[in-house]
């Protein structure tokens, strides 16, 4: 809902837009005067029951002539837009009377009707006893035959005399209802009032104007009466603007029509009060165009007076606002009026008139001000142009040289004068724009760029081709810097000219220093633009580019080089030897992609590929004529052509992608794309599967053990199409489900759909007596582990903490449920084997439910322990408790969060089974069994209900009779009323939900009654009606308010929701009654809770919306309830409101401040909820009156803030006051009372809401006001306050501490909105309070806290000193001699810090602007005294390392050692912050300079280093600050192994950073430092590891890119434990889990690398762009290997140097002779240990690939070093050894199926 919107209802609208949308949802009620009529037609109406029986019932009465009255009075009768009243509009029309072509239906006969229903309805109101509202609905009724209505226009015409008296009367009427009212007139009634009587002056201007020919003066002389009431209207201030204006031309339009405009003109000149403004402004619309040749003078007069009143007025946003608009709309009616002489003179002085307002207000902040006086520019400059007045337009020009606007009023104003005069001109008299804003500003502000686009699509309309191309594209390519944040608007542009021009495309491909991301984004957009036969000649020419773009480090330009590649004009067009390469080549190098938006984008783009490969080769085989063999069989097309080799290639790769350790991206990419082309293939009949690698078989079964569900489901389909026979083993996978770990039950159930799906299998499982004939396979598996869950069951009965140990029963139901949702239910019902199938598992679940329910339904499911349990610990060892590690979390988590911790789970050891003795039996054991089984039972129930035949609704062959339905309805039932668990009541919400859906579709009566009867009951029980049931005692209420949820929400399926409506109506009147005692107390937190399911329910969407004012209503009421239970619910509640009214919370600004969509303006908020504007004016209120009394209660005070939480979120809108009288400003009152209650964050909260609902003009004066009240006490004080000695004990400043304090809370809010506009009214503020907070200090530290507060906001936006008088500074730097060491002692006290005191003597010298003087104020209180406190000291650190870290890259010695966009890895004290920035950079730079060479500043800091190594855990955050801020001192006396004896102090990344400046300076080059390397290398392995954070990681990179700086002498070394970790750590780098290290490290070696190790004799062999990581990988291995060919023999070294690179990436047993299928390379396994993990924890990377890099790195070992044989060996012995090894280019051999030690390695 926009502002228009809202508008555009606010005026055709009865009453309210809210009330009118819920009329026109309503009934049409009866007329009243057929009330009791027993005429058949009004019965016939009466009985319908909804809008669609009423329209039914209308279209028959229309064809009875009887009736025609009757509709005619139910027309007038109905809401405006309602659908009865829109089919009456088309029956009484031309259309309906022609069609018939009868007697009865002629115009006469509804014309008739109409005439008599309006007189009737004038008679109607022609008493003084009628309502209000009633008279204001007859008025709006009858409106709306002005618009699209011609019947009823002309039977109003022929009626209207029997409304002119009334018009008058009316209208007085509604007014003495506003100016006589009494004090408890309701804001939103009184705004109903003003909108009354705008919906009767607008009639009356409406029907004046249409029916002014057709009216006699004589008889309407009752309308003269409006004049007077007219001018109250328009002359009261608190009338909004629009109903002041209509108002105004009601009384203009009366004169019109009287004849007296002239003397109306004349009178209107003389007008000068303010208040007169809108009678004045509304003279200038009624004026017409023949109206100018006599009036043209008095018109320029008002236009200059309203001008002048505007200007005198100040900056009132509303008026603004009204005036632009109003203006706006008076330059509409200027054009085509031929004046000549005098008069014409007149015309152009108003046009100048208009512009000048136009350029004063277009530097508006407010948007709707500044964007509509644009427009009137706009019209004003075409106004001027068709009369040939170059003067006016010369005004322009000389504003823009004045250079006085800001930079987005410039751009609008030259938009407008662009699109009236052209780009040619406007250059040729705007010199500056080539050469001043856009060389600074392009690409980088939005409106600049907009203005850009405009210039240069208008300028080549009217320039040459090469002209236009050298002003405005050669200027693009300039600015197209590739490393620039403006770039990609560059791009934009640069394709607006592309479009432009087709000759633009060959000209940028020709710029050699154009950015290749701007080329592709070019030709992109000339392919979309037609360009087809250019854009494949230019690909052909840069394929090279396009090749290293796909392997490039930047992801827009990969994407714009596939998107290039794959996306052609015609979806068919064959593909070329290059496109098919690049293809293959970006599968190679991203598949592994860790982002999900580049994921999604290139699985599109690659399906776009595959989509046109499937065309291609369905063409090929076309011309082929026709396919191969069915089944798989030979193929027309042979194995060498490109395109069976591409997608055998293609195919080939997504396969071996499939590698353990693959991470998620590659898996899921792989497996979507693999799907696809085996669809491809078979569809056209393709042989595929005998190309596959030999290995696809055991990677597809490995990927049924993923962590994540939709690859086990992808994995499974895949194996569906390409296995013949299934090797899985039943007692295997027996072993996986009744593990006590769920993701081995989920692989478990994909390993059964596998087997069950195969041709055949190899072992079989149990077969039964007798088999079915649909699915046998399926039966006898789900028959097999129907025995094993009947004997788990049977286990469980008897000893269920056993069976949760043994037999947890949830994986056997978990994979039962899984192979029924493969099956087709539907057929299975005509075998009665199934039927008893089902009924046995719906027997065996019950059973299940049964045995779980009392831990599931114990008050503390977390702990509940059974009796057996509880004997068992009794008699054995409490020592047990330690053999199994479960996740207690994850196990009570809910089932989404459940399920997210499932699937980043990992798998269990193959080899491992549970045992008896070394598991504890512990409460979350039971409870994980209890929880996961009842999960199960639901969805299994669920899902039945959902999907097998009923017998209600199949006689014959069903799965489930009338008693299994109602025994699973009763069960779901029970289960949501007493279940406590949240994981397993959210579970048996959604089988509920599966069985209501079935049920309110259902066709058959006894189903789909069912919920509607379940939903009664449990709204009698909420509301206390049923006796004899409870509910849930818990907080939440449990599974209730997911049961009624699942009732309510599935009926809006069928397109009604009268069950949702009828259920809020009844929760909120149990919540509004307030009715004493726990009972209803308890009925009230109830239907809170559910309340508050159904406002966060998404599905209900805007249906909650109606609801929203009385929920809010009702959480408030309850926080002051007397029972915790309610007061809590109602917390929850106004909490998913707040969700629901203002969005989910966005990222907050670096101040803290809300997201703006995050807010609403009060106009908005109060029209969609207008029963919270009395609501909130009503307590806010009270809440003055109590503070005024001093009565005041906790849980008033709790509301209270509830209530200021939710109003912080509203601001003013500009609108504010131009259409009802809901404005926030009614509140400020109030506010300003609530701003001195006792309670210290209330009071906060109501000064910065205060603050918000202030325009700039009330801020001012309210900030006057209380500098004022300031100076007052403190004249007062001075009276009482005359010490005759010394000793005498100053009087207290005030008494009334919390008014003072909120007065000064008010003071630095607002002066946030004032700032120094009003540099007097600063300095006054400045003089009092220096003056006041000496006093205030003596009394209360506090108090003083806040003066300094509001001083130091105030010093904060001074650059000059001079902007303060001499003396008020004089008075400031008194403040700087108090006492240090008494403050610090009473702020102790209050336990506040003393940082605000320092903040403000910091900002106070830093008005001198002398760094000497700023750096030695620091050390004096800062540095020098002993007992400054701990909290001074982190703040001192933070100024100093924020202030050379600015500077960092000034100096030589910390040069690149840190860069600005580190600063968000720190966590900087804001004050400090603020501080650095005001300094401004010349300050800050030279106050940098000096602090890094003070001996005393580092020597202080060397001090606190040396203190905090001593004691690292005494403050670690100050400890890495310390570090880091000694890193960028001028002098680092620390060597290398001094640091690195501190490496484990925590004092990180601090350390990191003194280690990489002492590595940058001294060099690594020294015979003397070579010792250092090992311990280097190693401190970096260990930053470098996936478990540091990842700035550190990062800062890891760094050090290790100093170091390869001296890589040559490392090479020299030959010492393969240094170049072996060496190259390890380069290689963990650039597989780091974030983006920002990886990177990072690919741009080192892309740009670096070469450089670094090459001799000066030879070339220098290195990429020209950055490289991906992981092409990075293989040019690093490569340039590596290369150098050290001098090791070529040696094979101890080679073998050595390879088991060092690859350890961290295969786990240990394989490099020390034992071999384990666990498929993590990163954890490692210890033989002895024989502890179960349940929840295995994720891995820290879930990027890095460890199989790949040991293969990659074999790999290249063996291109290396081909000829040493002992390598070759050790390597070949691997592949054997390693399933998974060796994958690339060659054939992978398939798994080792016996172990054979590998010597070699």
């Amino acid at each position: 809902m926009n502002d228009l919107s809202l508008r555009v209802a606010a005026l055709k609208l009865c009453a309210h837009p809210k009330r009118f949308s819920e009329m026109r949802g309503a009934l049409v009620p009866v007329p009243a005067k057929y009330q009791y009529s027993q005429c058949n037609y009004v019965l016939q109406f009466a009985a319908a029951t909804s809008c669609n029986d009423q329209i039914s019932v209308v279209k028959q009465l229309f064809e009875n002539p009887e009736a025609f009255g009757f509709l005619a009075d139910v027309l007038f009768a109905s809401p405006l837009k309602h659908s009865v009243r829109g089919i009456l509009t088309k029956l009484f029309s031309n259309y309906e009377a022609g069609k018939r072509a009868n007697k009865t239906h002629t115009k006469e006969a509804l014309q008739k009707a109409l005439c008599e229903s309006l007189r009737q309805l004038a008679e109607s109101i022609d008493n003084n006893d009628v309502s209000i509202d009633l008279m204001n609905d007859v008025f709006v009724s009858i409106g709306g035959c002005l618009h699209n209505f011609s019947y009823g226009r002309e039977a109003l015409a022929k009626e209207i005399y029997g409304f002119v008296p009334l018009l008058p009367k009316a209208l007085e009427r509604f007014w003495m209802s506003i100016s006589e009212a009494k004090e408890d007139l309701s804001p939103t009634r009184r705004n109903e009032f003003y909108l009354f009587i705008q919906n009767i002056l607008r009639f009356h201007v409406n029907f004046l104007t249409d029916f002014k020919l057709l009216l006699d003066a004589e008889k309407c002389q009752e309308l003269r009466l409006i004049n007077e009431s007219a001018e109250r209207v328009a002359r009261h201030v608190d009338t909004p603007w629009d109903v002041r204006s209509i108002a105004g031309m009601s009384i203009g339009h009366n004169a019109r029509f009287f004849n007296e405009f002239g003397d109306y003109l004349s009178k209107i000149k003389n007008l000068t009060a303010a208040e007169d403004l809108p009678i004045k402004s509304a003279s200038l619309l009624v004026l017409q165009k023949t109206d100018y040749a006599e009036h043209v003078h008095m018109a320029l007069d008002i236009l200059k007076s309203i001008v002048d009143q505007v200007k005198a007025a100040g900056n009132v946003t509303n008026l603004l606002v009204f005036m632009s608009k109003h203006l706006f709309t008076y330059s509409k009616s200027l054009f085509s009026i031929n004046l000549s002489d005098r008069p014409l003179i007149m015309y152009n002085l108003i046009l100048t008139i208009l512009l000048r307002f136009s350029l004063e207000h277009i530097v508006s902040s407010v948007e709707s001000i500044r964007h509509m006086c644009a427009n009137l520019l706009h019209q004003v400059l075409q106004l001027s142009k068709a009369g040939g007045q170059q003067n006016i337009i010369n005004q322009v020009y000389t504003s823009f040289e004045r250079h006085r606007m800001p930079l987005n009023a410039t751009c609008l104003m030259l938009q407008k004068l662009v699109e009236v005069m052209g780009a040619k001109a406007v250059q040729q008299n705007c010199v500056n724009i080539l050469d001043k804003i856009f060389p600074v500003y392009l690409g980088i502000d939005d409106n600049v760029n907009t203005l850009y686009k405009c210039m240069m699509t208008v300028a080549h309309k009217e320039m040459d081709f090469r002209d236009w191309y050298n002003v405005w594209c050669v200027k693009l390519i300039q600015h197209a810097q590739p490393v620039n944040e403006s770039l990609p608007m560059i791009e934009r542009l640069i394709k607006v000219a592309v479009q432009l021009d087709h000759n633009v495309l060959g000209l940028i491909m020709k710029q050699r220093g154009l950015s290749f991301s701007s080329k592709l984004a070019a030709m992109l957009m000339a392919r979309s633009n037609g360009q087809h036969r250019q854009v494949k000649s230019l690909m052909l020419e840069n394929t090279e580019q396009i090749n290293q773009a796909i392997i490039g480090v930047d992801d827009n330009t990969r994407l714009m080089a596939l998107s290039f590649v794959v996306e052609t004009p015609r979806l068919s067009e064959p593909y070329t030897q290059f496109e098919l390469d690049a293809i293959i080549s970006y599968v190679e190098n991203n598949a592994n992609s860790p982002s999900a938006h580049l994921r999604q984008i290139g699985r599109g783009l690659l399906q776009k590929a595959i989509k046109r490969l499937d065309l291609n080769l369905a063409h090929q085989l076309k011309e082929k004529g026709g396919g191969g063999g069915g089944g798989g069989g030979g193929t027309a097309l042979p194995d060498d052509h490109k395109l069976i080799k591409f997608i055998d290639k293609l195919m080939r790769i997504l396969m071996l992608n499939l590698f353990p350790t693959a991470n998620y991206g590659r898996r899921w990419l792989s497996m979507h794309l693999l799907h696809d082309c085996i669809e491809i293939m078979e569809r056209l009949r393709l042989t595929w599967l005998p190309k596959l690698p030999e290995q696809s078989t055991p990677y597809l079964f490995h990927c049924l053990g993923d962590s994540y569900e939709h690859n086990k489901a992808l994995a499974a389909q895949i194996l569906q199409k390409m296995q013949l026979q299934s090797p899985q083993q039943p007692d295997e996978m027996l072993r996986l489900l009744v593990s006590l770990r769920p993701p081995d039950s989920v692989t478990a159930a994909y390993q059964l759909q596998v087997y069950c799906q195969a041709m055949d299998v190899l072992v079989e499982v149990p077969q039964p007596e007798q088999l079915t004939i649909n699915e046998p396979r399926y039966f006898a598996v789900l028959q097999w582990l129907l025995q094993h869950l009947r004997s788990g069951i049977d286990q469980a009965q008897d000893d269920l903490t056993m069976a949760a140990k043994t037999n947890p029963l949830y994986g056997l139901l978990f994979a039962s449920r899984h192979l029924l949702q493969q099956l087709k239910l539907t057929k299975l019902a005509e075998e009665q084997l199934w039927r008893q199938y089902i009924e046995q598992l719906l027997s065996l679940c019950m059973i299940v439910s049964e045995l779980m329910l009392p831990i599931v339904g114990s008050d503390s499911p977390e702990g509940h322990v059974p009796e057996k349990l509880a004997v068992f610990e009794y008699e054995t060892d409490v020592q047990a408790k330690d053999d199994v590690v479960v996740n207690a979390d994850a196990e009570t988590k809910t089932e989404a969060d459940a399920e997210t911790d499932a699937d980043a789970e990992t798998d269990a050891d193959a080899e491992s089974k549970p045992k008896v003795d070394t598991l504890s039996i512990t409460a979350q054991l039971v409870l994980l069994c209890a929880w996961r089984s009842i999960k199960e039972v639901s969805l299994i129930l669920g899902e039945l209900v959902e999907r097998a035949p009923l017998q209600q609704e199949h006689s014959e062959n069903y799965l489930l009779n009338k008693q299994q339905v109602a025994d699973i309805g009763e069960h779901f039932l029970v289960q949501l009323a007493e279940i406590k668990h949240r994981g397993a009541f959210e579970q048996a919400y959604v089988g509920f939900t599966m069985l209501c859906r079935r049920f309110w579709q259902s066709d058959e009566p006894a189903l789909n009654q069912m919920p509607p009867v379940w939903l009664d009951e449990a709204m009698q029980l909420i509301a206390g009606e049923h006796q004899g049931k409870e509910i849930c005692p818990t907080r939440r209420s449990a599974g209730v308010p997911y049961m009624l949820q699942a009732l309510i929400c599935t009926e809006l399926k069928l397109g009604t929701h009268n069950t949702f409506s009828k259920s809020m109506s009844l929760l909120l009147d149990v919540c509004e009654r307030r009715e004493p005692g726990p009972a209803a107390a308890t009925a009230r937190s109830h239907a809170l809770n559910i309340m508050r399911a159904l406002f966060r329910c998404s599905e209900l969407s805007e249906l909650v919306g109606e609801f929203i004012g009385r929920g809010v209503k009702c959480a408030l009421e309850s926080l002051e309830a007397v029972e915790w239970a309610e007061r809590n619910c109602a917390t929850l509640l106004l909490s998913a409101l707040m969700v629901r009214i203002f969005g989910v919370e966005r990222a907050r600004n670096d101040f803290g401040q809300l997201h703006l969509r995050n807010r609403m303006t009060g106009r908005i908020f109060f029209t969609r909820y207008p029963q919270l504007f009395d609501y909130f004016h009503g307590c806010l209120r009270r809440a003055a009156l109590a503070k005024k009394l001093g009565k005041s209660t906790s849980g008033q005070t709790v509301q209270m803030e509830a209530m200021l939480q939710l109003l912080s979120r509203l601001y003013p809108s500009p609108l504010e006051g131009t259409e009802n009288t809901l404005n926030l400003c009614e509140f400020v009152p109030f506010l300003q009372k609530i701003c001195g209650v006792h309670d210290n964050m209330t009071r906060q909260r109501a000064s910065q809401v205060l603050a918000n609902f202030m325009i700039p003009t009330l801020a001012s004066k309210n900030f006057r006001r209380i500098i004022l009240r300031l100076k007052v006490m403190n004249c007062l004080h001075n009276k009482l306050y005359k010490p005759v000695n010394a000793r005498q004990k100053m009087v207290p400043f005030t008494r009334d501490l919390n008014g003072l304090h909120g007065n000064l809370l008010q003071l630095l809010e607002l002066y946030r909105l004032v700032r120094w506009e009003n540099v007097r009214m600063i300095n006054l503020a400045i003089r009092i309070l220096s003056i006041s907070v000496l006093k205030i200090y003596v009394q209360d530290i506090y108090l003083f806290n806040a003066v300094l507060n509001v001083l130091t906001a105030i010093l904060l936006d001074v650059s000059d000193v001079k902007q303060i008088k001499a003396n008020h500074l004089s008075a400031l730097e008194i403040i700087c001699l108090l006492d240090n060491k008494t403050i610090y002692e009473r702020c102790a006290q209050y336990a506040i810090s003393p940082k605000f005191y320092h903040v403000f003597t910091l900002h106070l010298h830093r008005l001198t602007g002398r760094s000497e003087t700023i750096l030695e104020h620091m050390l004096s209180v800062l540095v020098r005294p002993k007992y400054v406190p701990e909290s001074l000291k982190q703040f001192t650190i933070d100024l100093w390392l924020y202030m050379l870290f600015q500077m960092a890259n000034n100096s030589s010695r910390t040069r690149g050692l840190v860069d600005k966009f580190e600063l968000k890895n720190f966590d900087f004290d804001p004050d400090a912050v603020a501080f650095c920035k005001v300094m401004g950079s010349r300050l800050q730079q030279l106050v940098a300079h000096k602090l890094r060479e003070c001996e005393e500043a580092m020597q202080y800091v060397f001090d606190m280093a040396n203190q905090l190594a001593e004691d690292p855990r005494r403050n670690p955050a100050l400890g890495s600050a310390v570090y880091t801020l000694l890193a960028l001192m001028g002098r680092l006396d620390l060597t290398i192994p001094e640091l690195l004896e501190r490496r484990d102090c925590g004092v990180e990344p601090g350390l990191v950073l003194c280690i990489t400046r002492q590595v940058t300076l001294q060099g690594m080059r020294n015979p003397e430092q070579q010792v250092l390397w090992m311990p280097l290398l190693e401190y970096a392995l260990s930053l470098s590891a996936p478990t540091q954070k990842p700035y550190l990681r990062f800062k890891a990179a760094q050090l290790i890119d100093r170091l390869t700086v001296h890589i040559l002498p490392l090479l020299a070394t030959g010492d393969v434990q240094i170049i072996g970790n060496y190259m390890r750590a380069v290689l963990q780098v650039l597989v780091d889990e974030s983006e920002l290290v990886r990177n990072y490290m690919a741009e080192m070696i892309s740009s670096c690398l070469s450089c670094y190790i090459e001799n000066q004799q030879r070339p220098v062999v290195m990429p020209v762009f950055s490289l991906l990581p992981m092409a990075a990988e293989k040019f690093f291995l490569e340039r590596l290997l290369d150098n050290l060919q001098e090791h070529a023999e040696n094979s101890s070294f080679i073998i050595g140097l390879f088991n060092i690179i690859v350890e961290p990436f295969v786990s240990s047993e394989l490099l020390d002779d034992r071999i384990s299928t666990e498929d993590n390379p990163i954890r490692i396994i210890d033989a002895t240990d024989d502890v179960e993990v349940v929840f295995d924890k994720q891995d820290p990377n879930v990027y890095c690939e460890g199989f790949r890099i040991a293969s990659k790195v074999a790999k290249h070992f063996r291109i290396a070093f081909p000829n040493n044989t002992e390598l070759i060996s050790a390597l070949d012995a691997l592949e054997k050894w390693c399933p998974y090894s060796g994958f690339g280019e060659d054939s992978i051999p398939p798994p080792a199926t016996h172990n054979t030690p590998i010597q070699q390695l």
